[in-house]
């Protein structure tokens, strides 16, 4: 019997081919768990099993009454949201992964930074913007400040603000994002808990990793080249081998297993965002209980000189 490994995903999420092809060459089962519709007969006989990711109880519930609790070998989750479920399915059935507490931690962007902040790490300074607050400004943030969403991800709703004006644009551009319907149909309570952060100059780079027993293995280093400075932050290239000096990505790294340690990640995969500022030492920006959301990272050698 092949060894089964659940992937919990979002219906919108992407990689999944990728992962079916990967898995027929390593000789493995895979099954998908998913947020789709379960009123529906396997409408895309991919065999899936439905779940809800803002009713982690009831998933659970579903996973085990699909699979059993012997078969499981191992967890996998693309996107934030499936993470969680993925941790409480890796906990019942046995496997090596994330603890449930340090997934949740990992994807709400005020937890994050607080366990950061608490462990000494070096984080842009921040602030919560209740759903109740009417006049951003009252915040009194120094300039410029960035207002990002606490649930969403990939960039989604991130803005710069260079003063007072900007700042309530953005918190009212934000606000009518967050009162979408997809992001309803998400019913996630901090579904409108905006934070606001310090901007933080300088190059963007990222981390993708796998901790085993808590120790980090690197994969690689993706710089960013676009220049990140808002006042929105779409991403376009990751370029790896990444051009950084040695000392500096030396400092990255350990920066990113610092931070996964202090959130309580412990196996698994691991995707840090860090910049680098003019004066020097990395900032950290996000940590993540899953690897990159990219589907196809541009990657390439340096130039020759």
């Amino acid at each position: 019997m092949r060894p089964l490994v659940l992937l919990c995903a979002t219906t919108t999420g992407y990689q999944l081919r990728m992962f079916d092809e990967a898995a027929a060459r390593l000789g493995l089962e895979l099954r998908l768990a998913s947020d789709r519709c379960g009123m529906l007969d396997d409408p895309w006989r991919d065999h899936a099993i439905p779940v809800r990711y803002h009713d982690l109880d009831s998933s659970l519930d579903a996973l085990e009454q699909n699979l059993g609790r012997s078969r499981v070998s191992g967890v996998l989750a693309v996107g934030d949201r499936p993470t969680v479920l993925a941790a409480r399915a890796a906990r019942a059935f046995g496997a090596r992964w994330h603890p449930p507490e340090a997934a949740e931690i990992s994807r709400h962007k005020v937890h994050l930074r607080e366990r950061l902040a608490a462990a000494g790490l070096p984080v842009p300074w921040f602030r919560v913007l209740s759903p109740e607050e009417t006049e951003p400004t009252r915040l009194s943030p120094p300039y410029p400040c960035v207002v990002k969403p606490v649930i969403l991800s990939a960039s989604r709703g991130v803005i710069r603000a260079d003063d007072p004006n900007e700042l309530d644009e953005a918190v009212a551009r934000l606000r009518r994002i967050l009162s979408g319907p997809d992001v309803r149909l998400l019913r996630d309570p901090d579904a409108d808990v905006i934070l606001v952060e310090g901007f933080v100059a300088g190059q963007e780079h990222a981390v993708e990793g796998l901790l085993a027993d808590g120790r980090l293995h690197t994969l690689a280093i993706f710089d960013k080249p676009d220049p990140l400075d808002g006042p929105f932050f779409e991403e376009t290239i990751y370029v790896t081998p990444s051009r950084l000096p040695s000392p500096t990505q030396d400092d990255i790294i350990a920066t990113a297993a610092q931070g996964a340690s202090a959130l309580g990640l412990r196996e698994g995969p691991v995707h840090a965002e860090l910049r680098i500022p003019p004066c020097g030492g990395a900032v950290v920006l996000e940590i993540a209980a899953r690897s990159a959301r990219r589907s196809s990272p541009r990657a390439s050698a340096p130039p020759r000189a």
